[in-house]
């Protein structure tokens, strides 16, 4: 699936200030990555009300997809799989860190740069 970058711009309730929101949202097409992209946002700042949005796919969207082929999932903004016998000790601490039987990476190339070095 392919990764797409969503953007906010909310008003809030008891401010008249403008926010930001972006996120990035793997999904199926730009509809439903703005619909998850409106979910995320309304758990962080539920009574926000929506100036201007936008969904654009991102440049590094086939790294993604590779990585999450890997087995690797997003949350919180990183990337994280368990880990496999023949991962490279060096990569991982090279573009990652290692934590309770997981990887964690910060960037979708850095998932790719792990995967490349066990294979």
């Amino acid at each position: 699936m392919p990764a797409y970058q969503v953007k906010f711009a909310y008003l809030t309730k008891y401010r008249q200030t403008r926010h930001l929101y972006h996120q990035l949202v793997i999904a199926d097409d730009e509809a439903s990555a703005l619909a998850r992209g409106r979910l995320m946002m309304n758990r962080r700042s539920p009574n926000a009300r929506i100036v201007h949005e936008s969904c654009v796919l991102r440049p590094d969207s086939s790294e993604v997809e590779s990585a999450t082929a890997q087995g690797w999932t997003l949350n919180d903004n990183w990337w994280s799989r368990p880990i496999k016998p023949d991962d490279d000790l060096a990569a991982i601490a090279e573009h990652g860190f290692a934590h309770s039987n997981h990887i964690h990476a910060k960037s979708a190339m850095d998932c790719v740069a792990i995967d490349k070095r066990a294979a």
